[in-house]
């Protein structure tokens, strides 16, 4: 089975939800699927074609945030730098030389602030079992078969939390880039089909729409 078919049925699944977004940097890592309900929650699913894949996801450090989410301050490790300070030194030169140090990046943050209110895994019919999802995630099975529906909950998400955040700035900035995105690539048909007039009017129409 194909991403592509995963995209799809869970694109449907949420259908009346708002911002249906794929492959967006929402948060600080990249969300295969971002959406708002009506209740004004956030939905994030992480699609996985394969058992290794799904396992895999799971050294990405936004699961700690996951497994942290009710708390309302986390201590957030960001990894070491080094750091310098200068000290008198006879021997040297100059008279001062410089000592380096390791430091730790810590960062106290709040996880529901940087968090989804719900995550899901999506992936084909029975590749993942419902007891290895974690309890703080959900599971979506897309089936390979004819059915009514084109995919199904085969395990609810709970409430990673239940604030509601405020997206209108950072969605603004993506709709906007990806509209001068799309009119740049939209200027490169136009190009391509300079001499075909009745594709390049057409073309630029739709160019106008997006000014």
């Amino acid at each position: 089975m194909t991403s592509d078919k995963i995209y799809d049925a869970v694109q449907w699944l949420y259908g009346n939800c708002d911002h249906r977004l794929q492959n967006v940097f929402i948060y600080n890592w990249e969300s295969d699927f971002f959406c708002i309900t009506k209740s004004h929650y956030s939905v994030e699913v992480e699609v996985k074609v394969s058992r290794s894949d799904f396992f895999a996801d799971f050294k990405k450090p936004k699961h700690k945030l996951f497994e942290n989410s009710r708390k309302t301050i986390y201590c957030r490790n960001d990894g070491t730098s080094k750091l310098g300070f200068q000290v008198k030194d006879p021997d040297s030169k100059y008279g001062w030389k410089w000592v380096y140090y390791e430091s730790s990046n810590v960062t106290f943050i709040n996880p529901q602030e940087f968090t989804p209110n719900k995550f899901y895994f999506a992936c084909p019919e029975n590749m993942v079992k419902p007891e290895e999802v974690p309890a703080y995630a959900g599971l979506i099975y897309v089936p390979d078969r004819f059915m009514s529906v084109p995919c199904y909950e085969a395990k609810k998400a709970p409430f990673l939390h239940k604030f509601r955040k405020n997206f209108t700035g950072v969605l603004m900035s993506k709709y906007y880039h990806r509209v001068l995105n799309a009119k740049r690539q939209l200027s490169f048909l136009t190009f391509e089909h300079e001499k075909d007039e009745p594709i390049r009017k057409e073309l630029e129409k739709i160019i106008k729409i997006l000014q």
